[in-house]
């Protein structure tokens, strides 16, 4: 099977943003009087932040709405992550060796649209990606497919030639489910590691510390690309 286009998750696989995202929904939820900890946010990692607001009301019935705890969210997360959001190193490399052989690539995220073309832009990032799309553009998040089909469509790719890049169990289901081949470089590395793991392609099975660009770029080259 050929690969033409490469699909990148954002948080978590190209930036370590995870824990700015866990210290925003922190001093969110400390508004509230609830103390929100880090394995309470690891059952949100992956899916859009809309999603989470969502579940977070319903579960501990907040006098606010959605809308106002994303935008809160919001504020709180881009004072953080313009101060410190670090791209991971390898990551960075591969996107390079990827653009160097005219291979497009796209951003595909949960993220909220406002934020995510902020940072983008803060970063850097912009002069790499072909197409930057947020899970706000389609209206429905990862694990649905759509966010991915979109990015697809975006740079004129066919699904069942697209790899995609993830660190998320929610993210490689959101990528199985678009027919798409997939790199799979889990964020949280804890054993056992989620069954949908082993469902990729590829499986940096320790994720940042194991993953290397010439190893993915190799990957890419000898097993799939194709002419």
């Amino acid at each position: 099977m050929r690969i033409d286009s490469v699909i990148f998750d954002f948080d978590g696989t190209v930036v370590d943003s995870e824990p700015n995202y866990y210290e925003a929904d922190r001093l969110l939820m400390a508004e509230y009087g609830i103390h929100f900890t880090f394995d309470m946010k690891k059952e949100f990692i992956g899916r859009g932040n809309t999603t989470m607001m969502e579940e977070l009301n319903r579960r501990y019935n907040l006098p606010t709405t959605v809308e106002d705890m994303a935008k809160r969210k919001n504020q709180l997360y881009l004072d953080i992550a313009l101060k410190n959001t670090p791209i991971y190193p390898e990551m960075m490399l591969f996107i390079k060796m990827l653009v160097r052989e005219g291979i497009p690539i796209a951003l595909a995220s949960g993220t909220s649209s406002s934020i995510l073309n902020r940072l983008v832009y803060h970063l850097g990032l912009n002069q790499y990606f072909d197409a930057v799309i947020s899970s706000d553009e389609v209206g429905k998040s990862k694990p649905e497919p759509d966010i991915f089909l979109e990015a697809a469509k975006k740079i004129h790719s066919d699904p069942k030639n697209c790899l995609i890049v993830e660190d998320s169990a929610f993210g490689i289901e959101a990528g199985l489910r678009a027919g798409m081949q997939v790199m799979a470089v889990p964020y949280i590395t804890d054993e056992p590691l989620d069954e949908i793991f082993f469902k990729s392609d590829i499986l940096f099975r320790q994720g940042q510390s194991e993953f290397s660009a010439e190893k993915a770029m190799n990957w890419v080259n000898t097993r799939y690309l194709q002419e």
